[in-house]
């Protein structure tokens, strides 16, 4: 990798996670960042890699200052400040998705905190400060089955193949603990497709042992295997 590649790259990344409208970045403080890592850069260098940047379809906004009453353009000098303008997903966009995580019953605590940091890595730092938040939700109502995830993207490539997948079902008895329905029997199950139905994710297919279409919950679902 070029120089130029690796100081537009961490030009690019700097921008994206300290920057936004309301927290801009001046070339000079720019400059200081680049200087930081190694970078050989100064306002004529730093020009052209914004030009670059918005060439390629990054949304570079200079942030314009007013004197006199009058706009001052950007003109590229040390005092000019940028800041990432639109991005794939805006701040009321990622905090829907954020919500939508914390109430999802069947993704565990530990992997909705996980996907809520990816879904802030989305926007600044700063922005990112405002997903962390609790939306109000009984947290008894959580999974447990921290393979719920690879269960998901287990029955999607299983629906896609158009193949069969076998697993065992649990359920809780009212002491909570969890319990291999039927002695542990093994189920062989087509997938059809998946289901949102209240607050729970289930898949719908043709079971083998039921000989009709049925639906089970994913979350339930233990040691799933494609089969052919």
């Amino acid at each position: 990798m070029t120089l130029q590649k690796s100081r537009l790259m961490f030009l690019m990344e700097l921008l994206n996670r300290e920057t936004d409208e309301e927290h801009p970045i001046t070339i000079a403080e720019i400059i200081d960042r680049l200087k930081t890592e190694g970078f050989s850069a100064n306002r004529h260098t730093i020009a052209g890699d914004l030009n670059t940047l918005t060439a390629h379809g990054i949304d570079v906004v200079c942030n314009k200052s007013r004197q006199n009453g009058f706009d001052v353009v950007c003109n590229k000098s040390r005092q000019s400040q940028y800041f990432i303008g639109d991005r794939h997903f805006e701040l009321p966009e990622l905090m829907m998705l954020v919500d939508a995580v914390q109430a999802a019953r069947f993704v565990p605590a530990k992997q909705s905190k996980a996907l809520i940091a990816k879904l802030s890595a989305l926007t600044s730092v700063h922005q990112a400060d405002r997903l962390n938040r609790q939306l109000y939700v009984d947290k008894h109502v959580k999974s447990v089955n921290e393979k719920v995830l690879y269960t998901v993207d287990l029955l999607h490539a299983t629906i896609h193949d158009g193949k069969q997948v076998t697993f065992q079902y649990f359920e809780y008895t009212v002491t909570k603990k969890k319990v291999l329905k039927h002695g542990g029997q093994v189920y062989q199950f087509s997938p059809y497709a998946l289901l949102w139905n209240n607050d729970s994710y289930y898949a719908l297919g043709f079971s083998e042992s039921h000989g009709k279409v049925v639906k089970f919950r994913v979350d339930r679902m233990a040691s799933p295997k494609q089969t052919g």
